[in-house]
């Protein structure tokens, strides 16, 4: 190295994809910063504790780490397998309808039969469906890229109800109706979510984060908390350095861009004539709804509703997932989902007596005006009201509530309007050239969820890794 560069590579942002490509640079003996703007590495991918209670903020489960999955492997390389103590359950998600429980298992077997057992007369398309979305190759998947999951749910069965809860899930992973989601990226995250899902980083995720945190500065990475990028130096169409907190300039031979697509080339390019065409295909791209959270803490255990172990989700109406998907866009709400770190801990040493309880749903970004105490009481008491549908007396027992808005998404991860999973996976942008790891500034790169390689903690970390990889290639070819 030069005295010209500080690093060989600086990363932008300390999520799961950040932490990841800056372990592999870092163990591949590059000199490599990580600069996070918050006080602790995670971003979504974080935990808290409020009264004794563990919540986690976003992230809720992993998956992909069976045998041969890719998260398992990518940490297994690092060597953080080992630090990390997963529970699995064996119902990653349960939908609660005004007439059923469903169970989707993580035994694609026990799913067919138990949706059978509850859809008779759609036996033979349940059978077909499950049995093209595990056996179809990726490769072979891609075929019907121009086709929407509500096409394909269409294709095999007539029952309203059923597609419905099919598809709620899906709404609730990548914030897309059926008939607004890519076949493929569906078949993925069913794949991903549901048939190698169910996992939960023991002492919550926040866990996963600080691990992979503490290995990279074990390779001899540097992480600079409380630093906000502001500025990416350009001259001659190659990036000499990088600006933080408005002053202090950084020099790197490469910057990877772990964070929001859209804020590094509106907001942080020096010279944005270079990323004029960039901007264009930005400026016609659709980006995925945000989420409205809340987080309670109960004085009574939950132990007796064990769907709280899996991803709950409850629907309240008979409208169907398009209904429902218009409804959150005019802010109204009729659906939530449940899930509690603490009873996936099986923690009870705090002050509360009880258990955490964290509910969530998809939301539009609106604006600062609309999430003000009005809107933000009207909501969380409507999520409330729905989740009692499966604790009946929730309300008497909140001891405390905490809500966090899609501003609040916006603050922790700089996300474009609070975009919960990057860009939306609709047919026409599912990865997508126009959304790639390089653009024309070639020792500018990007890695995580705003490359459109579906959504969850596998594929960010996935592009993590891929990002890494081709900075060394690149490095050991001299260019």
């Amino acid at each position: 190295m030069t005295k010209k560069y500080d690093y060989d590579v600086i990363i932008i942002g300390a999520g799961i994809s950040g932490l990841v490509c800056g372990c592999y640079l870092a163990k591949a003996g590059l000199k490599t910063l990580i600069v996070e703007k918050n006080a602790k590495p995670g971003g979504y991918c974080t935990s808290f504790k409020q009264n004794g209670l563990l919540f986690d903020s976003c992230v809720y489960s992993l998956s992909n780490l069976s045998k041969g999955g890719r998260l398992r492997k990518i940490l297994a390389e690092i060597g953080v397998l080992k630090n990390l103590d997963f529970i699995k359950f064996d119902k990653p998600d349960i939908v609660i309808t005004k007439s059923r429980k469903i169970f989707l298992y993580n035994d694609v077997k026990r799913t067919i039969s138990h949706l059978a057992d509850n859809f008779p007369h759609e036996r033979e398309g349940i059978k077909k469906l499950f049995s093209f979305i595990t056996t179809t190759p990726v490769i072979s998947l891609t075929k019907f890229r121009k086709l929407t999951f509500g096409q394909l749910l269409n294709s095999y069965f007539a029952d309203r109800e059923l597609k419905t809860i099919l598809s709620i899930i899906l709404l609730g992973y990548t914030g897309l109706p059926s008939s607004g989601i890519s076949s493929v990226a569906a078949c993925l995250l069913y794949k991903d979510f549901i048939f190698d899902g169910g996992y939960y980083v023991r002492g919550g995720m926040q866990k996963l984060s600080d691990v992979l945190t503490d290995k990279f500065k074990f390779f001899g990475g540097e992480i600079f908390y409380s630093h906000r990028a502001t500025s990416i130096k350009i001259k001659d169409n190659i990036m000499e350095a990088l600006e933080v907190n408005g002053k202090k300039l950084l020099f790197s031979k490469n910057i990877v861009a772990a964070c929001d697509r859209y804020q590094i080339l509106s907001e942080l390019i020096s010279d944005r004539k270079i990323v004029e065409e960039e901007l264009t295909k930005m400026e016609s791209a659709d980006i995925s709804l945000s989420g409205f959270l809340v987080y309670l803490g109960v004085d009574k255990k939950l132990d007796q509703f064990s769907e709280l172990k899996s991803h709950v989700w409850i629907i309240d109406s008979n409208k169907d997932d398009m209904e429902i998907y218009k409804n959150l866009i005019s802010g109204k709400y009729n659906y939530v989902g449940l899930s509690s770190s603490s009873i996936k801990n099986s923690t009870d040493n705090n002050s509360c007596g009880g258990d955490s309880l964290f509910l969530f749903s998809n939301s539009c970004f609106f604006d600062k005006e609309f999430w003000g105490d009005k809107n933000k009481e009207r909501i969380s008491d409507r999520l409330i009201e729905l989740a009692k549908i499966l604790i009946p007396d929730l309300d008497k027992h909140i001891k405390f509530k905490v809500i966090a808005t899609p501003l609040s998404l916006y603050k922790w991860t700089q996300n474009h309007k609070g975009a919960a999973y990057g860009w939306a996976d609709t047919v026409e942008q599912f990865a997508s050239p126009n959304f790639s790891e390089q653009i024309k500034i070639k020792n500018i790169y990007f890695t995580g969820h705003w490359l459109n390689r579906s959504s969850g903690v596998a594929v960010v970390a996935d592009s993590g890794c891929n990002t890494a990889k081709r900075i060394v290639r690149n490095i050991n070819r001299g260019l």
